[in-house]
């Protein structure tokens, strides 16, 4: 190959310049084919040749992917500082060989220390380079539905330039760089799967799409779920996590004292009462997951309500799943019980009665208490009073009097592998925020125990069983 002088800027800031490519290039050459052979794979990734110099290329498109040029360079240094320090070695060793060690020999050598190594140090970087920047997925997900992206392309009822894309979005001064951005924010949420692309016959450029997933941010959408992404990526939700290795130093992990406590000065629940704003960002936010669960339960749950008459939903919030309820099962009167906060505001109806006070408190005659997504909360010592006060408040085993609990379990690594991380991610968040956690089924079967209860524990939706106590 060539070997013209490169010209560039430094390569993933703070690397060697590219220059310093050949330059390891011409000094290996013929001396090690490990190496050469990287090199000249990489040059061709990053380079393009014209008028007799070799010229970055400025966007690494799908082809030259920035992971395998990055992998391929941090191999390259390893490689290279691993072949002087062999060729300094070999001198000593052998000062009769004055061309140093044979090609193959110094390959081999190579390629024994990575298997003594183990995995390479170029996928290990990876690994955390890429956990490293999750939260940049996060981030452009929250500015795409800020700037109203999966509706206006949903709105321009076929696949969406980006030309078109740029001129409708709600934003001033827009220009070449303008578009840059937005095309760039579009690739990286391309690549995450948010968007698709498609081109039309009668145009150039490719439009954009909204997928499956994407669908669930239109405002119009009954299971949107931008609210729960509003409120997890707000600054309010998201400072505690930057204290959380102080919390653990101090030694006092208790609910009074989360990493939320720490930054805000008052518990998960206590700041909700005193901040409005935050009220109603995790109101709506509990509302969207009400929605989703109905859905579920109201598909294959309805042996769960058939010939109830009475139901207390616990922590209702503003009565989205109790509604569903009413409008399945008709028969049924339905009380939410929640702060008085979450209700303000709530108006009753025929079979819907909102009800505010203590949970710790509360005293109702009913036939069922619903817990969703209540329990996970809260301490094992705190939901063994709660479902005390459920104990007492329904007539065991009379006319099929029960506790119905809607909440996660914790299955272990065996399934589906996102879905486990969804609930170690959920673990981890409830640890941070109101001290809560997530349990394994042993663990829901503990709890109930020591609350008084007969267990039987599903490990799906849509099971029904005659016990006082029940996970679906």
């Amino acid at each position: 190959m060539d070997r013209t002088p490169i010209r560039g800027t430094t390569f993933l800031g703070g690397c060697d310049s590219p220059s310093v490519l050949v330059k390891l290039y011409e000094e290996h050459k013929g001396k090690c084919e490990v190496l050469e052979d990287e090199l000249t794979e990489l040059i061709k990734c990053l380079f393009t040749w014209k008028g007799g110099l070799y010229i970055e290329k400025p966007l690494l498109n799908e082809q030259d992917p920035l992971t395998k040029s990055f992998d391929i360079y941090q191999k390259i240094v390893r490689e290279y500082r691993l072949a002087r320090s062999l060729r300094r070695d070999t001198d000593v060793a052998e000062p009769q060989h004055s061309g140093g060690p044979t090609k193959a020999r110094q390959a081999m050598q190579l390629r024994e220390l990575d298997q003594q190594r183990g995995p390479t140090s170029t996928a290990c970087s990876s690994h955390i380079w890429n956990h490293t920047f999750n939260f940049i997925n996060s981030m452009s997900l929250k500015c795409a539905i800020q700037l109203g992206i999966p509706d206006i392309i949903h709105n321009h009822g076929q696949p969406m330039t980006l030309s078109d894309l740029v001129k409708s979005l709600p934003i001033s001064n827009i220009n070449g760089k303008t578009r840059n951005c937005i095309y760039r924010l579009m690739r990286i949420l391309f690549h995450a799967g948010f968007f698709a692309e498609k081109k039309e016959e009668e145009k150039e450029e490719e439009g954009y799409l909204l997928t499956p997933t994407s669908r669930l941010f239109l405002k119009n959408e009954p299971l949107s779920l931008v609210p729960f992404l509003q409120v997890q990526l707000d600054p309010m939700m998201m400072d505690p996590w930057q204290c959380l290795g102080k919390w653990f130093k101090n030694g006092d992990h208790s609910s009074s004292t989360t990493p939320f406590g720490a930054v805000h000065g008052k518990s998960f629940f206590e700041y909700s009462v005193d901040e409005p704003r935050f009220n109603r960002l995790f109101n709506e936010s509990m509302s969207c997951d009400a929605a989703w669960v109905t859905s579920v339960i109201t598909e294959y749950c309805k042996g769960a309500f058939e010939g109830l008459k009475s139901l207390v939903d616990i922590g209702g919030g503003t009565g989205t799943l109790a509604k569903a309820i009413v409008d399945t099962f008709p028969q049924i009167s339905c009380t939410v019980f929640d702060l008085p906060q979450v209700i303000e505001g709530c108006e009753g109806s025929k079979n819907i009665t909102y009800v505010s006070g203590d949970m710790f408190k509360f005293n109702p005659s009913v036939d069922v208490i619903f817990l969703k997504g209540i329990l996970h909360d809260w301490s094992d010592e705190d939901c063994i009073k709660i479902l005390k006060k459920c104990e007492k408040a329904i007539p065991i085993k009379e006319n099929g009097a029960r506790v119905i609990i809607i909440d996660m379990v914790l299955m272990g690594q065996k399934g589906d592998h996102n879905a486990y991380e969804t609930k170690l991610f959920m673990d981890v968040l409830i640890m941070v925020h109101p001290f809560g956690k997530e349990r394994s089924q042993q663990e829901w079967a503990k709890l109930f125990s020591d609350s008084g209860f007969s267990v039987w524990l599903s490990s799906g939706l849509g099971r029904v069983n005659p016990e006082s106590a029940r996970v679906i």
